[in-house]
């Protein structure tokens, strides 16, 4: 694929197959884009809310292969959004290699908590997944805490929390350009490069 970062995630976008898994297809894409990002200079992968790990199994390859890291911040946090209890444990067990071998960082707690806003804020991000709280302010949140990623991907677009945080932060960073997939409209995942 050819141009800059934004055109390759339209193509990504543009040329993505739809098998009907809707969950399967959003996360090939994420792994195609976070596969984008990570060519295009360093940093490392960040995820925020993981849940059971589906999305963090295809990071890690990736990561892996590029010579980066992933870091995953979730509070599992039970019962709450998605979260009945069971997540973590089975998180851990799904991880276990890739946190042995360095290639996963995992933190249990909240992405707004000052301590891990902090920490999120100092390094470089190839790629952002933010899908951990459904709340405007805690998405907006987020997204500021690691702005300077070369791509944020946020998922869930149609909670109307998550579409204001978005279109908030993309008002809040100037330069940058926001990319959503037009034959779904805001119902899936949106991105800001």
């Amino acid at each position: 694929m050819n141009g800059s970062l934004a055109d390759i995630v339209r193509q990504i976008l543009d040329t993505s197959p739809r098998t009907g898994d809707t969950k399967l297809d959003r996360r090939t894409r994420w792994v195609k884009v976070a596969e984008a990002a990570l060519q295009s200079g360093p940093g490392d992968l960040l995820e925020i809310g993981a849940l059971a790990g589906d999305t963090t199994v295809l990071l890690c390859p990736l990561a892996e292969q590029y010579g980066r890291t992933v870091l995953v911040v979730d509070p599992w946090i039970a019962p709450t959004h998605d979260v009945a209890g069971w997540e973590y444990d089975a998180f851990m067990r799904r991880t276990e290699d890739w946190r042995s071998r360095g290639i996963l960082n995992v933190i249990k707690d909240k992405s707004q908590k000052p301590s891990i806003a902090d920490r999120l804020k100092e390094p470089v991000w190839a790629f952002a997944l933010i899908d951990g709280s459904h709340e405007r302010a805690d998405v907006l949140e987020d997204a500021m805490t690691v702005h300077a990623a070369r791509v944020l991907c946020f998922d869930d677009m149609d909670r109307p929390g998550i579409r204001a945080a978005y279109n908030e932060a993309l008002l809040l960073m100037p330069g940058r350009v926001g990319i959503f997939d037009e034959s779904v409209g805001w119902k899936w995942e949106a991105y800001i490069v």
